[in-house]
């Protein structure tokens, strides 16, 4: 990814973040940096890219997260999957009431994305599984206050996510390209405790 590319997301960031400030201060309820990413999908740092960190988006962008089964893929494998954890920052007297998860996607023919959310250490969903076919997509996954039950102290929770993809017989998957069109995109919206 270039440097032009990389002042372009963020500039695109930054303008988003002013534009979604509710009235209390963006700082209030922040994403931190993920952790290490593990999986056949993201080996490497040169692999992901993240834009946002501390605050209340996050975009994580793939160079190689895709599967080909008779395509050529960058994986070089039919399945390819890819583990992380993010940080959620909550100052006191603020709670979040919803995180929002965009898979953006491209598809070749056939193929499936499965993903499963853990909070808190506890698994919060089994897998969701989407079956997609050819063109691009946005799969969201909603979460809301329930999965994030914190008492209003404050504190750093930690979202695990797992996930995968596969590509059928003859199809292409991926989630993130080098074309940065496609990218796994983080919204939390929070509030004040009464």
């Amino acid at each position: 990814m270039n440097s032009l590319q990389k002042i372009g997301i963020i500039a695109v960031t930054t303008i988003f973040n002013m534009a979604m400030a509710t009235s209390a201060s963006v700082a209030d309820v922040t994403f931190g940096s993920p952790g290490t990413f593990k999986g056949t999908g993201c080996s490497g740092e040169s692999t992901v890219e993240v834009v946002g960190e501390n605050t209340a988006n996050l975009i994580v962008l793939f160079g190689q997260y895709d599967a080909g089964n008779g395509k050529p893929s960058a994986s070089g494998l039919s399945r390819s999957a890819c583990s992380f954890a993010i940080p959620i920052n909550v100052l006191p007297g603020f709670q979040v009431s919803a995180v929002t998860v965009d898979w953006e996607t491209y598809t070749e023919g056939q193929g499936q994305l499965k993903r499963k959310l853990f909070s808190l250490g506890i698994p919060r969903y089994n897998w969701l599984i989407t079956n997609l076919s050819s063109g691009k997509r946005t799969v969201r996954d909603s979460f809301m206050h329930a999965l994030f039950s914190t008492d209003c102290n404050g504190g750093r929770y930690i979202m695990r996510i797992n996930s995968q993809v596969r590509a059928n017989p003859g199809s292409y998957i991926a989630v993130g390209s080098t074309d940065l069109n496609n990218k796994i995109v983080f919204k939390i919206k929070f509030k004040k405790c009464q």
